[in-house]
This record gives C-alpha cells, sequence and structure tokens, in this order.
C-alpha cells in the first residue's frame, strides 16, 4: 500500500506535525474508552509511532503494537521504545497480524490511503477479540 507523501524525513515532520495538530482530540477521543479490559491495541498504519505513544499513554494497556509498511518510519519509531510498546513492519491490510487477536485496532486518518476499505475493515474485525474495539479517526472534509 503505497503512502501518499513517501516514507521519508520530510513526512515524518508532516506526521509530527499533523499528530500535535490533533493531540487533543485524540486524546479526548481514546478518554472514552473503558480501560479495564484492554491488554492488546494496536496502532495501524503508526508511522513513526507518535499514535502508538498516545495511545499507551492514555489507555495504559498491557501491551500497544504499532504496524506500519514503512522500514523508515518504524525504524524512527523504535527510538526510543518504551515498555510495553513494540513495532512490527506490516501491510496492515493483510491478515493475519503479527500479533494474537487484539482487544482494540486503532487508526488515524487511514482509510483514505486505502483501497476498497470497506473489505479492509472486515478483515482487521477479524483480529478482534470477542467485544474488542475498532476506533478510527478520520476527517469529515477537508478544505485546502
Amino acid at each position: 500500500m503505497p503512502y501518499l507523501f513517501g516514507h521519508t524525513d520530510v513526512a515524518a515532520q508532516r506526521l509530527q506535525v499533523l499528530a500535535e495538530v490533533f493531540a487533543d482530540s485524540t486524546r479526548a477521543f481514546l478518554r472514552q474508552v473503558n480501560r479495564s479490559k484492554l491488554a492488546l491495541a494496536v496502532d495501524l498504519g503508526c508511522g513513526p509511532g507518535l499514535s502508538t505513544r498516545l495511545i499507551a499513554e492514555i489507555l495504559r494497556c498491557h501491551h500497544v503494537v504499532g504496524l506500519d509498511t514503512s522500514p523508515h518510519f518504524i525504524s524512527l519509531a523504535q527510538q526510543p521504545n518504551a515498555d510495553g510498546i513494540s513495532f512490527y513492519l506490516h501491510d496492515v491490510t493483510a491478515v493475519p497480524f503479527p500479533v494474537s487477536p487484539c482487544d482494540l485496532l486503532y487508526c488515524r486518518f487511514l482509510l483514505t490511503h486505502l483501497k476498497q476499505p470497506r473489505d479492509i475493515l472486515e478483515k482487521w474485525a477479524t483480529q478482534l477479540r470477542s467485544e474488542g474495539l475498532l476506533l478510527m479517526e478520520e476527517a469529515e472534509w477537508i478544505e485546502t
């Protein structure tokens, strides 16, 4: 799945700006989740790991995993790597994921980059435990 903005340091900086702009709304969104039942959360299309770390901070899951197709982004995400957070090079459109079924799947601004998002959502659902949550943050509209 090619990323429109590439996998460069400039693209990582763009994702840093995006993470900063949406940090407050993402925190508010994640705080709505019942944290008591979360052992494993997966951040789909994690990029350089900014949203993965935010998930770990807010939800305090036992383990949070970031998945991305970019070796460069995964390399950035792993530096430094905190306890309970890990990253895998993996195409999120392909199942199974390299982790056991999870309690929560999360993605932010990913669906617009996917061909056939409905089909992929159905695949993702197979990676959730019973009563697992799929959280998606997407823009309703963009004005440039």
